[in-house]
């Protein structure tokens, strides 16, 4: 057999990681922080004990890490969402679509980020970047909807506030009932958001 080379390796070393992240978030759902060994976390993946730290110097970096990484690409989907063709209310429309089906696919990792709240005082760093995360949404997501106001698409008040009630049903949503893509629950809760801000 001949050797694998750098570009396979690397590969490799990012699908480890990717086994490591996810076998993570799994179990710190499930266990909680403390009680999430990172040999735990090792076997769920399939790899080592000592190929934990090779990827993570602590737990809590792993724990900082499992929450984190996956903020970036849809803080991403969520601007390429509201800045996209479309007038403001199809926009905020796809949002609402988008926000639902992803949190019905990424139930996990939603309970985690859920689970950091209930840590802040613990967490604090990663409390106020996940808070960071959630302005930039919210302040992108005001824009649009002031952008609507002026071609009376939305209801006039502050964007903030509208944009602060939309996220909250959303999340209120996603809570209370997983929405799998195609149910008529999908289409019954994006209705129901854009109720609370658009006009009829």
């Amino acid at each position: 057999m001949s050797p694998r080379t750098r570009q396979q390796n690397e590969q490799l070393r990012e699908e480890r990681r990717r086994q490591l992240l996810q076998a993570a978030v799994t179990l710190f759902v499930q266990d909680g922080f403390d009680k999430t060994s990172t040999a735990a976390i090792a076997k769920a993946a399939g790899v080592s004990h000592g190929t934990v730290f090779f990827y993570f110097q602590t737990k809590e970096e792993l724990y900082r890490d499992a929450v984190l990484e996956p903020l970036g690409p849809a803080l991403e989907l969520v601007r390429e969402t509201l800045t996209g063709s479309g007038s403001p209310r199809e926009r905020v429309e796809c949002l609402a679509r988008l926000m639902l089906t992803s949190f019905a696919q990424e139930e996990a990792y939603l309970m985690l980020i859920r689970q950091v709240s209930h840590l802040k005082d613990r967490f604090t760093a990663l409390y106020e970047e996940l808070t960071a995360f959630t302005t930039g949404n919210k302040e992108l997501l005001s824009s649009v909807i002031a952008e609507g106001q002026k071609a009376g698409q939305f209801l006039p008040g502050n964007p903030k506030k509208l944009a602060f009630f939309f996220l909250a049903f959303i999340n209120g949503c996603s809570m209370m009932h997983p929405t799998e893509p195609g149910d008529i629950v999908l289409d019954d809760a994006v209705r129901a958001a854009l109720h609370l801000i658009a006009r009829p």
